[in-house]
């Protein structure tokens, strides 16, 4: 044992960092930052861009054996080369790993490690470093060590026969006392790799769990380390993949973003959508917690995607099939989806009668089986049927749960019935998917609320701005939203013009002059941020773009205004309508310290991911697009839009939805009647309770300040937003929220739960009643018993907490706040906390009675509502609070 050792007390499990190793490319950053510590090879992949990796994740390098050798033959050169290189990359500390095996008897690598431990000494001393196995070295050098990686203590990433190959007896046990010598070394973390096959989730949770009994740190990986490994810490999969075809449609009107998407968001989880005949090669559950299968027909190559979903099946990976199957079910697909065949078809004509129905099944309308469309096969002895069908003698389940996941075939998940608008669900969608695809109670992220307080958030879109009020004054619709509303209503604003319409260049070259000053006061109104509503308002994206119309086409039908506006020698451009109109707006009508955040899409708000990638590269967000029109006449979840879609890789082609749908919708398509508006105030209502399915979102037009009637109602849709507690946010810092919500890390570690997430996105929802526990919690600020489970508070971007039954109301905590805590601390029974808001801000303290309260050094009562001061000019005015009970 090396000297100065002995008897020092081993790290406790709470020192020891959570240690992830992935050795492959496309690192999935999203899940790796809630690691402590995450090693790449430098070799195979890139490190994430900074963005991509927020928070206090450390992110080492590998160092393979031909570095090392490199590393001995000139010190010099590689630690001002190599390693600075990779240091400025962003890696901050080494893995040095030279391939020896667990116990191997190799004095040539020995020596050539012990010189490097010496180099790095000599020549890089500041440097954490970790050392893969090595045990004697690492005992003798153990305080110029971050850790100690032990890899291979029970099975080694070495696969033969098709089975992970097992550490021999002997070794484990000497492994074992080599262990025990390392964690009985002061601050010296142990980290000990096991492997499982790439497809085997429950082998690496169950040998994951075996080692934490045994007292020690696992990471469980696959032979390659391409898989998020599990350890002491598993990070949990929040992406569902949709298999859909590709439609000439835009993928906005498909049914997996239309239908699928909202529940499979309300549940926590992003989607990522691929064609059915371009499917990818491999998928792991690391990544993915399940798939949707979203086909109504068969698709072109069926053969293929019918070995393609037996194979996720045979992987365990979780599958909900929603319409069809895509093939036909004969005997051998029977067996592998664990289905009995009914022999026979039914007579087509012959009554249908249901003999068993789930309550999962007739949520907003009763099924109604058509005799045509029956499946043809009874659940398995490994599932449970939903909907069982008779016809004569014979029975059928047209949905069902099984060992695989789930189905709801044809008109068993949405119908549309005669008379009504839309569809309805025949299923409940959010319990569907819930059980289909096992998805694990967790703690959601949420966009609809910050600290139990609901957001709410206003943008206006700049159709109409050059029209007058049809009312006494003859002023433009842009004086009367001016002075009717923007200054009436001190909250943020985020407020768009289209460069074609009151540009010089535009429609209206005349009135520009008029036009643009009043869009220079508006956009210097405190409460106003700036964006652009493009260039000549593009009616169909798609078309407008090309992608479904040819150039002559659009250039013959663009002479009555079909395609855009008709602006005197426009011809499409996609630059100009971006990038060009962000230009213009920063240019000529921007105030000083004020810039374009948000680029608002016009017409039918479906661009393509070209446009999307365009708009990210102008440095603006962007946001439109999703139909929330759910009201007491169209009284169905399939009327509420997701959050957003992805239309490729990564934020640059991500869409972000609006809240709910604006006045041209409520109003008939502007054709009456006028006052129509008013019936959003019934979407906040029925996406607020019993579900928080949305935040409050005013979105509408200049022209809604053309009449009395849609002025009017205006004006009762903000009031009645503003009656009950909110919290206003701008625009762009909803769209924040959205894209920190795609990438938030959720974790359990034992009976704690890890959250990381970015700099916007601190409210989480845990769908029970449970409460956090404050005591041994981390960056937790409180919680909210809200209409659809507990709100909790996050007062960081990374934040860990376990669940109790009951609050036992011995620490102080935020019950409710309107507006944001930064800088939160929390030292016993004490926290302490920066706070401001835009709009009434106030915080409601409980269990803090008898505590000492202070804001910005004066003395307040715990027991009252707390009401600060705020104002809607960024940046939001902060006050210091302070709680102490100790």
């Amino acid at each position: 044992m090396a000297a100065g050792v002995a008897g020092a007390a081993p790290p406790d499990a709470a020192s020891v960092p959570d240690i992830a190793l992935y050795y492959q490319a496309d690192p999935p950053a999203d899940q790796l930052k809630a690691f402590d510590i995450v090693v790449l090879d430098p070799a195979q992949t890139r490190l994430p861009d900074a963005a991509a990796r927020p928070g206090p994740s450390q992110w080492f390098a590998r160092l393979r054996t031909a570095d090392l050798i490199q590393l001995v033959r000139d010190p010099s050169a590689v630690v001002h080369g190599r390693l600075a290189t990779l240091k400025a990359q962003g890696y901050t500390g080494f893995l040095l790993d030279d391939g020896v095996a667990l116990g191997q008897d190799d004095p040539q690598a020995r020596e050539r490690m012990r010189q490097v431990l010496r180099i790095f000494r000599r020549h890089d001393a500041g440097t954490p470093l970790i050392l893969r196995n090595h045990v004697d070295l690492a005992l003798a050098d153990a305080r110029r060590l971050r850790a100690v990686v032990v890899d291979g203590l029970h099975t080694r990433g070495i696969v033969r026969n098709g089975l992970v190959e097992q550490t021999s007896p002997v070794l484990q046990a000497r492994a074992l006392d080599d262990v025990r010598r390392l964690r009985a070394v002061e601050n010296l973390p142990v980290v000990t790799v096991d492997y499982c096959k790439l497809h085997d989730l429950r082998c690496r949770r169950t040998r994951a769990q075996a080692l934490v009994q045994e007292g020690l740190t696992p990471y469980v990986t696959d032979p390659d380390m391409s898989v998020i490994g599990v350890g002491a810490l598993e990070v949990l999969p929040r992406k569902i993949l949709v298999v859909q075809p590709v439609s000439k449609e835009p993928i906005d009107q498909s049914t997996g973003v239309r239908l699928y998407a909202m529940p499979l968001n309300q549940l926590g989880y992003a989607l990522d959508y691929v064609d059915v005949d371009h499917l990818p090669a491999r998928l792991t559950r690391d990544r993915y917690a399940g798939v949707v299968v979203a086909l109504n027909d068969r698709p072109a190559h069926p053969r293929a995607w019918r070995d393609w979903l037996l194979d996720r099946v045979r992987e365990g990976m979780p599958v909900a099939v929603m319409g069809t199957f895509g093939f036909d079910v004969g005997p051998l697909q029977a067996r592998a989806l664990d289905l009995q065949l009914s022999p026979g078809k039914p007579d087509p004509l012959a009554r249908v009668r249901i003999v068993h129905r789930d309550p999962i099944m007739g949520f907003e309308t009763m099924p109604a089986p058509d005799p045509r469309a029956l499946s043809g096969f009874r659940v398995g002895s490994g599932g449970r049927a939903l909907l069982t069908v008779g016809v004569g003698d014979r029975q059928y389940d047209m949905a069902g749960l099984t060992r695989w996941g789930g189905f709801a075939l044809d008109n068993m998940t949405v119908v549309s019935i005669a008379g009504l608008p839309g569809d309805r669900w025949v299923l409940q969608p959010l319990e569907f998917f819930r059980q289909a695809l096992r998805l694990p109670l967790m703690p959601v992220p949420v966009v609809t609320t910050e600290n139990g307080v609901r957001l709410l958030f206003v943008h206006i879109d700049g159709d109409g701005f050059a029209s007058k009020a049809e009312f006494p004054g003859n002023q433009f619709s842009a004086q009367v939203l001016r002075d009717r509303i923007l200054k009436k209503y001190p909250i943020p604003h985020t407020v768009s013009v289209i460069q074609g319409e009151i540009g010089r260049d535009g429609m209206y070259p005349r009135l520009s002059g008029t036009l643009e000053q009043y869009a220079r006061e508006i956009f210097a109104l405190p409460n106003v941020e700036l964006a652009s509503h493009t260039f000549s308002h593009p009616f169909e994206w798609d078309k407008v773009e090309g992608s479904q119309a040819g150039r002559a086409d659009i250039e013959q039908n663009q002479s009555e205004g079909s395609f855009y506006l008709k602006i005197p020698g426009y011809t499409f451009d996609l630059d100009k309508e971006i990038s060009g109109s962000i230009d213009y707006i920063n240019t000529r009508l921007a105030p000083p310290g004020k810039r374009v955040l948000v680029l608002q899409w016009s017409g039918d708000a479906m661009p393509s991911a070209r446009a999307l990638a365009k708009t990210a590269q102008a440095g603006v967000l962007n946001i439109n697009g999703g139909d929330t029109t759910i009201t007491e006449a169209n009284k169905t979840w399939t009327a509420i839009a997701p959050i957003g879609v992805s239309k490729g890789p990564g934020d640059s082609h991500y869409q972000v939805y609006v809240g709910a749908m604006n006045e041209n919708v409520y109003t008939d398509d502007w054709q009456g009647p006028y006052y129509g508006y008013r019936n959003v105030r019934q979407t906040f209502a029925l996406t607020g309770s019993p579900i928080r399915f949305k935040p409050i979102n005013l979105y509408y037009h200049f022209y809604s300040a053309t009449k009395i009637a849609s002025l009017k109602a205006l004006e009762q849709s903000y009031d009645f937003a503003l009656r009950e507690p909110v919290y206003p946010i701008y625009t762009s810092e909803y769209i924040h929220r959205v894209l920190d919500w795609r990438h938030v890390a959720v974790g359990r570690k034992g009976g704690r739960w890890l959250i990381q997430s970015g700099e916007w996105l601190r409210e989480l929802r845990w769908p029970r009643q449970q409460v956090p526990r404050l005591d041994g919690s981390r960056n937790i600020a409180g919680y909210w018993p809200g209409p659809d489970g507990t709100y909790v508070h996050m007062g960081a971007s990374r934040a860990a907490f376990a669940l109790a039954d009951q609050d036992r109301g011995r620490y102080p905590q935020v019950a409710e706040a309107a507006g944001m805590i930064r800088s939160f601390q929390r030292e016993g029974r004490n926290m302490r906390f920066r706070f401001g808001g835009y709009y009434r801000p106030f915080l409601v303290l409980k269990g803090a009675d008898g505590c000492r309260v202070q804001v910005d050094g004066e003395h307040r009562s715990a027991r009252q509502t707390i009401w600060l001061s705020g104002t809607a000019a960024k940046p939001v005015q902060e006050h210091q609070v302070e709680v102490s009970c100790d």
